[in-house]
């Protein structure tokens, strides 16, 4: 006569994982926990974890990424700044979506916040095909900037901002930084503001 072996919640969670969940979870709910497979339960938590914090990044790289070729992308900027906007929207939809069912994770976010930056600047490079420098290197926006769904900075912005500084008097180390982001057109733009500027000074 063959003797027919009931599977064990290991072999149940390699042989079906949608079984294994709900069987967990009935354990669970009736408090018979030494039946629960708790060796499987503590990896599935811990890749919950992992797979929050991978998410996040992954976002926050890609929001970074489209403001920067939506400041910086002169070429490109009228044909696809709506596109662009459109994900940054998203993106930043889904951020806050994320901190709001885990707001402990943005002590993290602050954690990788300069690093994903610069990996967004060595995105935006490639895909637009714009030397590096291009790209400052230091943050164009704080937390609360780059989340806040009205911030659509442009590159004009950031031109009357190096050349505004706080005694309300233009100077002339706009053009140093203009050619150390290495853009042609920017420069161009900046030059011309800077004229404008010193006929209303």
């Amino acid at each position: 006569m063959e003797i027919k072996i009931q599977p064990t919640n290991q072999t149940l969670y390699e042989q079906d994982y949608y079984l294994w969940l709900r069987t967990t979870i009935n354990e669970l709910r009736a408090g018979q926990f030494s039946s629960v497979d708790l060796d499987n339960l503590i990896e599935e938590l811990e890749d919950i974890g992992r797979n929050h914090k991978r998410a996040v990044k992954s976002l926050l790289i890609r929001l970074f990424e489209h403001l920067l070729k939506l400041i910086y992308w002169d070429m490109e900027r009228e044909r696809n700044q709506g596109h662009w906007k459109g994900e940054i929207r998203t993106f930043r939809r889904e951020i806050k979506d994320l901190l709001k069912e885990s707001p402990s994770l943005k002590s993290y976010i602050l954690e990788i916040f300069d690093e994903c930056y610069q990996d967004a600047r060595k995105e935006a490079s490639d895909r637009s095909q714009l030397p590096i420098d291009t790209f400052p290197i230091t943050l164009i926006g704080s937390l609360e900037q780059i989340l806040d769904e009205n911030w659509f900075p442009s590159h004009l912005s950031f031109v009357q901002e190096i050349l505004r500084p706080p005694n309300g008097k233009a100077q002339l180390d706009v053009c140093f930084k203009a050619i150390a982001y290495n853009s042609i057109a920017l420069y161009i733009k900046i030059l011309f503001s800077f004229t404008q500027l010193c006929c209303t000074v």
